[in-house]
């Protein structure tokens, strides 16, 4: 069995090498490099990160593109994202990735997709459908998840 030393006189390439390599085996031997991208991490009711969903279809009427999600999400909760930290994600549903996202998360959170229209808004497992109502209840939403609810 042969084993990686080094003394004084090995040269600091082969030492910093060799400490990266030692680093990758335990975090390996760890189980913490076993995640992969299409891993789901259980949802345990409440997260550091506010997650924000905003879907919408390109070619539905009220999902114009003078809608944007962004400019809402400022003009309405500018004054107090700060508190929280979130993480915004705007997903056209005509393609086919962003549809199966939406089906997923509205499945996991147990809402029924014939009852919902685009726009619709998920701040963690909480919906709101239409432009009217996002305006109106995106800023209660958002502090509501920041308390946990």
């Amino acid at each position: 069995m042969s084993s990686l030393s080094c003394n004084i006189n090995t040269p600091l390439s082969f030492k910093i090498v060799t400490l990266v390599l030692t680093g990758s085996v335990l975090l390996l031997s760890s189980g913490c490099a076993n995640l992969t991208g299409d891993d789901i991490i259980p949802d345990t009711g409440f997260s550091d990160v506010i997650e924000i969903y905003f879907f919408y279809e390109e070619f539905c009427d009220s999902c114009e593109e003078d809608f944007s999600i962004f400019e809402v999400f400022n003009e309405k909760v500018a004054d107090v994202s700060d508190l929280h930290s979130y993480r915004l994600n705007s997903l056209n549903v005509a393609r086919l990735t962003n549809r199966t996202r939406y089906e997923e998360l509205v499945d996991r959170y147990g809402h029924l997709q014939e009852n919902l229209a685009f726009p619709l808004l998920m701040v963690n497992n909480k919906l709101i459908v239409g432009e009217d109502s996002i305006r109106s209840n995106i800023r209660e939403a958002f502090l509501a998840a920041g308390k946990g609810d």
